[in-house]
């Protein structure tokens, strides 16, 4: 759940929050872009608890893109 306050997490909500600025099309592409980057993230608890390797943890995100994006 902290991750949400990692440097890089605050650093790419703060450059990508002047998207919202933009009509419509700007709050979707603003909501695509950080679920797509921190979406998984969100897993990593879980994929501990699996005990599932790194090679497993990128097959299952890769498998699993679009839901994150959403």
């Amino acid at each position: 759940p902290l991750q949400a306050f990692s440097g890089h997490g605050v650093l790419r909500y703060i450059l990508t929050l002047p998207l919202n600025v933009i009509p419509a099309v700007g709050t979707a592409l603003f909501l695509l872009y950080n679920g797509h980057k921190s979406g998984p993230g969100w897993h990593e608890h879980y994929f501990q608890l699996k005990g599932l390797s790194v090679g497993q943890r990128s097959a299952f995100v890769q498998g699993h893109r679009a839901q994150y994006t959403a």
